[in-house]
């Protein structure tokens, strides 16, 4: 199919910079971009929302998982915006990436070639990584106790 094949050619370095997700990978790591900071305002609004209903909040991201390893340049990405929101904004980002990468079964766990969305076993990882979490577990441990 032509998603198949799309996919193919993504992969391919030369080739990358022809397609859209490129353009916003860049982005992703210029934290003066409007994107950046209209995410990095909103985390602000609802963190404080939160705080004023005296409520509770934790922050974290669904890390790809269509190539699971130690070495991916997108989790580097990744820890840069949550060192840097903490150190500007003292707002914790919770990071499950480690969590995926010691868990994972297999490097990839997608729906299938064209479909790069978490597949079940994905979500199952990310439920474990959260249950698991001390950090949720001390702001609701009532929702813990066996």
């Amino acid at each position: 199919t032509v998603q198949l094949l799309k996919e193919f050619a993504a992969q391919i370095p030369s080739l990358q910079n022809y397609f859209y997700r490129n353009e916003y990978r860049k982005l992703w790591n210029e934290f003066d971009a409007e994107e950046n900071k209209w995410l990095i305002s909103t985390l602000r609004v609802m963190q404080q929302q939160m705080i004023s209903s005296q409520g509770s909040v934790i922050f974290t991201y669904y890390p790809n998982t269509n190539n699971i390893s130690g070495n991916d340049q997108r989790h580097e990405i990744w820890k840069r915006f949550i060192s840097y929101v903490k150190m500007n904004e003292g707002i914790e980002i919770l990071d499950p990436y480690p969590y995926f990468i010691e868990n994972a079964p297999q490097k990839e766990m997608v729906w299938s070639l064209t479909d790069k969305h978490p597949n079940c076993e994905a979500h199952k990882i990310m439920a474990e990584f959260l249950g698991d979490h001390h950090v949720i577990k001390d702001k609701w441990p009532a929702n813990f106790s066996k």
